[in-house]
């Protein structure tokens, strides 16, 4: 990481760029990422990320039918290549939205990444399918 005062701001203005690559779902907003899920109620997605990224990643997942679905998000670990669930114990926040649908926010740990490129996510019930769907 850079110690410049500017690197911050750059790279805060530069996460508003990310290209969010969708397999399941329909992307609603890019930077903080917030991912609408399929008519199957399930949704994946790829996210580009630095190594030296730091802090914390809201990514929401929205138009799901129930606030006690039962689903949780995914992150790929490419470094032991096994799913990770992220809010496994009831860490994220649920929102209602107007259509009385709901939206799950969950904090990703930036520190948590294992190498840079992209990141796979997928919103779910059961572990994801090894390797994540590209």
């Amino acid at each position: 990481t850079s110690s410049e005062p500017w690197s911050v701001v750059f790279r805060e203005a530069m996460a508003g760029h990310l290209s969010i690559g969708v397999q399941r779902g329909e992307l609603e907003r890019a930077y903080p990422p917030r991912i609408h899920v399929a008519s199957t109620g399930d949704a994946a997605f790829q996210i580009p990320m630095a190594m030296d990224s730091s802090g914390v990643l809201p990514i929401s997942i929205s138009g799901v039918d129930s606030p006690a679905t039962g689903k949780y998000l995914w992150h790929w670990k490419s470094d032991i290549a096994s799913w990770e669930g992220l809010g496994l114990n009831g860490e994220f926040q649920v929102d209602r939205e107007e259509d009385s649908s709901f939206v799950f926010t969950y904090s990703f740990q930036l520190e948590n990444l294992q190498g840079s490129g992209l990141q796979s996510f997928a919103f779910s019930a059961e572990t994801p399918p090894t390797p994540p769907p590209t």
